[in-house]
C-alpha cells in the first residue's frame, strides 16, 4: 500500500509539473531565507554566552546627564578597580583590561600592525573562557610581562618556530614575553583580540590609557564577577558612593555607574563596546523578515495546493464512490506535500550554507563568522514539517468533504463563491505583505540617498586617515611633526595634510567642559574635545564664522587659545559669535584659563542618528594620533607609495593602515544597509513569489472557464474585454491591498525612520509608486496567459457540446 502511495504521489508531481516546480522554488526561497536569518539571529543572541560563568559576570558602564540627554559610556576611570577591589568584598573578583588596541608590534626587526591587542589582569581568566595549546593562566600570568598569543598569531609572527619564551617588543616601548597559546577566539564576542597581554606592560607601552585619575574615562574597562547570592542592580546602586567620594556630590548628580550583564551587551547599543552591537529593534525586524517570507511562501503553497485539489475532483470522486477512505485520501494528499517539503529542504539547507559564506565576506567590516550548525539543520527540518502540515490543512479538508456525485456531474468548481473567497483573500494578504516590503525598500532608499547627499558641515571625498605616522606618545615633536607635512607635500598628488585627534566625526572623540566664569549660574556645557594643528580647518573645509582659525603663532604662545563651534556658544548663553571672541571661558574644571579665538559653524559630529554636539578644538602638539592627507581625485595608489617612502626615512616603525574618510563614515551604517539589503533582497523574493503563484492561479481559473470564454468569444467578445475579464479581478485585489499595506509600511518603518535625528520626509509619491510598481509586475505575469486564453480558438473549448 505504500509502494502505491508514493508511487501515485510522484506520478502526480510529474503530471503537474509547473505547479510543483512554483511550489519547490517558493517553498525553498522562504526556508532558505528563514535558515539564514535563524543562524543570524541565534549569533547575534549568543555573544559571550559560551563562558563558563557568562550569568555572573558584568560590566562596569559609564552613565553621564547632559543638557541634550544621556552619554554612556563603556570606559570607566582608572582608579575604580581598585576600589572595587577593596571596599566590595561582596564582589567575588574584579578585572581591568584595555583595548583592544592598535599598537606596532616588533619580533627583532620584524614589524606587524596590531590591531586586537587586550591588555589583561589575571582575574580576567576567571570570566572568560580560553582553550590552552600551550601554558596555563596560573602560571602565565605570574610573569608581568607575559604574553598569550591566539594560535593563528603564533603562526603568523613565528611560522613553524617554536613561540614559547619568544620576546614580543610593544612599539619599541615594552618587551613582552610569550607564556602561552590559546586557540582562537569566538568572533561572537563583546571582547574581540588576536593576544593578550599581562596590563602591568601598558604603562610603558601607552601612559595615556592608565592616567590614575578619577577627571578621565580611559581606555580601560571594568569587569565584575559576582556570587550568585548578589543582586547586581542593588550593588550598582551602592556605587553612587564611588563617586561622591571621589568626584564630589555635585558630581553624582549627574554620573553614574551601572552593571551591564555580559550576556545582553550585545544588543544594548547605547554602548559603544569594544565590538559591534546591534539594537533588539534590529533583531526584531530580521524576525519580521523571516515570518513575512515564510507566510507569503506558505499562502502560495496554500492557494496552489488547493487549486491543484480542485483539478483533481473527479479523480476524488471516483476514489470515494469506489470506497476510498477519507484517510487514505488525506495520507495520499499529505505524502505529496511532504516529498515537495523534503526536496525544499534539503535545498534551502546547501543554498543557506553557501549564502552564509557569502554574508561572511560581505559583512567583513564587522568581522562576522556565520556557520550553519545542527541548530539550524533541526530549525530547518522542523520548519518543513510545520509547513506541511499547516499548508495542507486547509486542501486536505477540501478534499475530503467532496460531495461525489456533485463533482461526477461537474457542479463542482471554486471560480466563485465562499471557498474562491478564501483563495482570494489569501492572495490579498499575499500582496499586502509585498506592498509593505515595497514601501518598506521605497523609504529605506529615500533615507540612504538623503545620508548620501547630506551636507556634514566638512569635506569627507578624498581624504584618507592613518594613525602613528610621527613617532611619539601623547606628545608629538613639533620640528618632527613640521618636516613629516613638509615631505607628504612634495607629492604632486598630496593637495594637504594635517594632524589631529581624529577627524571632526572621530568614533571615539575626547570630550571637555566649558563653563563661563562670569555666569551666576554654573553651566558645564560638554563638548567633543580635539587637539589639532593649523591645517585642519582648511582640509576638512570647516567654515570660520567669527574670528581666525590658528596660526603658527599659536602653537608657541604660553596662552591657551580654543576654538569652538556656534552650539557651544548656545548652550553657555551667548547669541552673538562676534562677540565671544576674546572671552575666556574655564575648560575641563580649570579656572579661566582659555581665550576664544574662533567660533565656527556647527557639524555634525556624529551620525546622522545623534544630535550634533558642541565642539572644542585647541592648537597645540597634544594627542596627534591621526594624520589626514587629502588625495587628487584618482591618484590614490601614488599618494600611498609616497607616504611609504616617507614614513621609511623618518619613521621606520610606521605601518601602512590607510583608511578612507568616506568609508569610515559609512561603516556607522553598515548593520542599517545590511537590513536594507535583507528587506530589499525580501521585496523582490515576495514579489517574485506573489507572481509566481498568481500565474497559476490565473492558468487554474482560465482551466475553469474555458467554456465561458468559448461562448463570449462566439457571442462576439473581443480580445481586450476577454483579458479585461480575466485579469481586473485581481487588479482590485492588489489596489485593496495597497490601501491596508499604506498604514502598516508608513508606521513600521517610522519607527526606523525615528532612530534617526535627522531624516527625510516621506512623500506621498513613495506609497503610489509602490501601487504601480506592484500592478506592472503583476499584470505582467498574468497578462501573457490571460492573452492567451483569450485568443484561443472557441471550437476547441465548445466541440464536445
Amino acid at each position: 500500500m505504500n509502494k502505491i502511495f508514493f508511487k501515485t504521489a510522484f506520478r502526480n508531481l510529474l503530471r503537474n509539473r509547473a505547479n510543483t516546480g512554483i511550489n519547490l522554488l517558493s517553498l525553498t526561497i522562504g526556508m532558505t531565507v528563514s535558515i539564514v536569518i535563524f543562524t543570524l539571529i541565534k549569533y547575534q543572541y549568543t555573544f559571550d554566552h559560551y563562558h563558563t560563568n557568562a550569568d555572573r559576570v558584568y560590566r562596569v558602564n559609564f552613565v553621564e546627564k547632559t543638557q541634550w540627554g544621556a552619554n554612556y559610556g563603556s570606559q570607566t576611570p582608572e582608579p575604580l578597580h581598585k576600589v572595587l577591589r577593596t571596599d566590595y568584598p561582596q564582589i567575588e573578583a574584579v578585572s581591568r583590561t584595555i583595548g583592544p588596541i592598535e599598537t606596532r608590534v616588533f619580533i627583532e626587526e620584524e614589524k606587524f600592525d596590531e590591531s586586537k591587542a587586550l591588555f589583561v589582569d589575571e582575574n580576567y581568566f576567571q570570566m572568560f573562557d580560553q582553550e590552552w595549546l600551550r601554558g596555563n593562566p596560573e602560571e602565565a600570568f605570574s610573569d608581568p610581562q607575559a604574553v598569550i598569543l591566539t594560535e593563528s598569531t603564533a603562526k603568523r609572527y613565528f611560522g613553524d618556530e617554536d613561540p614559547m619564551g619568544q620576546t614580543i617588543d610593544f612599539a619599541r616601548r615594552a618587551k613582552g614575553v610569550v607564556r602561552g597559546i590559546i586557540v582562537d577566539p569566538r568572533l561572537n564576542t563583546n571582547l574581540p583580540y588576536t593576544m593578550l597581554a599581562n596590563v602591568a606592560m601598558m604603562p610603558k607601552v601607552q601612559e595615556f590609557y592608565v592616567r590614575n585619575t578619577w577627571s578621565i574615562t580611559s581606555m580601560g574597562t571594568t569587569w565584575v564577577l559576582l556570587p550568585e547570592n548578589v543582586d547586581p542592580v542593588n550593588l550598582a546602586s551602592q556605587f553612587n558612593d564611588i563617586v561622591v567620594n571621589n568626584l564630589g556630590d555635585e558630581a553624582a548628580e549627574t554620573i553614574s555607574f551601572e552593571l551591564g550583564a555580559l550576556k545582553s551587551l550585545h544588543t544594548d547599543d547605547r554602548y559603544s563596546g569594544l565590538n559591534y552591537t546591534i539594537p533588539n529593534d534590529t533583531i526584531y525586524g530580521l524576525l519580521i523578515i523571516a515570518f513575512i517570507v515564510l507566510a507569503t511562501c506558505t499562502i502560495n503553497f496554500v492557494n496552489l495546493s488547493t487549486a491543484q485539489v480542485l483539478k483533481r475532483s473527479q479523480e476524488v470522486g471516483i476514489k470515494k464512490i469506489i470506497g476510498c477512505a477519507k484517510s487514505q485520501l488525506a495520507n495520499q494528499f499529505f505524502l505529496e506535500l511532504s516529498i515537495v517539503t523534503s526536496i525544499a529542504t534539503f535545498f534551502s539547507i546547501w543554498i543557506a550554507e553557501v549564502l552564509l559564506n557569502e554574508i561572511n565576506e560581505a559583512m567583513s567590516v564587522i568581522s562576522i563568522d556565520l556557520k550553519l550548525e545542527m541548530a539550524s539543520i533541526l530549525f530547518a527540518i522542523g520548519l518543513g514539517l510545520i509547513l506541511t502540515f499547516l499548508a495542507g490543512l486547509y486542501p486536505v479538508g477540501m478534499l475530503v468533504n467532496f460531495k461525489p456525485l456533485e463533482v461526477i456531474r461537474s457542479k463542482f468548481t471554486q471560480v466563485r463563491g465562499r471557498k474562491a473567497v478564501v483563495r482570494n483573500t489569501l492572495l490579498t494578504v499575499q500582496f499586502v505583505v509585498a506592498q509593505i516590503l515595497v514601501i518598506s525598500v521605497l523609504i529605506f532608499n529615500s533615507q540612504f540617498s538623503f545620508i548620501k547627499n547630506k551636507d556634514l558641515g566638512y569635506d569627507t571625498k578624498n581624504i584618507i586617515g592613518m594613525g602613528n605616522f610621527v613617532p611619539g606618545g601623547y606628545r608629538v615633536d613639533a620640528a618632527l611633526l613640521n618636516s613629516a607635512k613638509s615631505q607628504l607635500m612634495e607629492s604632486p598628488f598630496i593637495e594637504n595634510v594635517t594632524f589631529g585627534t581624529g577627524g571632526p566625526n572621530a568614533i571615539n572623540p575626547w570630550n571637555t567642559t566649558l563653563v563661563d566664569p562670569e555666569s551666576t549660574e554654573r553651566i558645564e556645557v560638554n563638548c567633543d574635545f580635539k587637539h589639532v594643528d593649523v591645517n585642519y580647518a582648511e582640509l576638512f573645509n570647516l567654515k570660520v564664522i567669527a574670528g581666525k582659525w590658528f596660526s603658527a603663532a599659536n602653537y608657541q604662545s604660553e596662552n591657551r587659545e580654543i576654538v569652538v563651534t556656534e552650539l557651544a556658544l548656545q548652550k553657555l548663553g551667548w547669541d552673538d559669535p562676534q562677540s565671544a571672541i576674546g572671552r575666556r571661558v574655564n575648560i575641563n574644571g580649570y579656572s579661566d584659563n582659555a581665550t576664544i579665538v574662533g567660533v565656527l559653524a556647527d557639524f555634525h559630529t556624529d551620525n546622522l542618528r545623534n544630535e550634533i554636539k558642541p565642539s572644542v578644538f585647541e592648537g597645540d602638539y597634544s594627542g596627534y594620533n591621526q594624520a589626514f592627507v587629502k588625495v587628487k581625485e584618482g591618484y590614490y595608489s601614488e599618494v600611498a607609495k609616497h607616504i611609504d617612502k616617507v614614513s621609511a626615512s623618518m619613521n621606520p616603525d610606521f605601518v601602512a593602515n590607510y583608511k578612507s574618510f568616506t568609508d569610515e563614515i559609512a561603516i556607522d551604517y553598515e548593520i542599517d544597509r545590511t537590513l536594507f539589503g535583507f528587506i530589499n533582497a525580501t521585496a523582490i523574493l515576495a514579489i517574485a513569489i506573489g507572481c509566481l503563484g498568481l500565474y497559476s492561479l490565473i492558468a487554474f481559473v482560465v482551466q475553469q472557464k474555458t467554456k465561458e470564454l468559448g461562448i463570449r468569444k462566439v457571442v462576439g467578445a473581443n480580445t481586450n474585454s476577454l483579458v479585461l475579464l480575466l485579469s481586473s479581478k485581481y487588479i482590485w485585489l492588489i489596489a485593496i491591498a495597497t490601501v491596508i499595506a499604506v498604514p502598516f509600511g508608513f508606521y513600521g518603518t517610522r519607527e526606523w525612520l525615528n532612530s534617526f535625528v535627522y531624516q527625510v520626509e516621506v512623500s506621498p509619491l513613495v506609497f503610489v509608486s509602490a501601487f504601480l510598481l506592484t500592478i506592472l509586475i503583476a499584470l505582467l505575469s498574468i497578462g501573457y496567459r490571460a492573452f492567451k486564453a483569450a485568443t484561443a480558438n472557441p471550437v476547441k473549448a465548445l466541440r464536445y457540446e
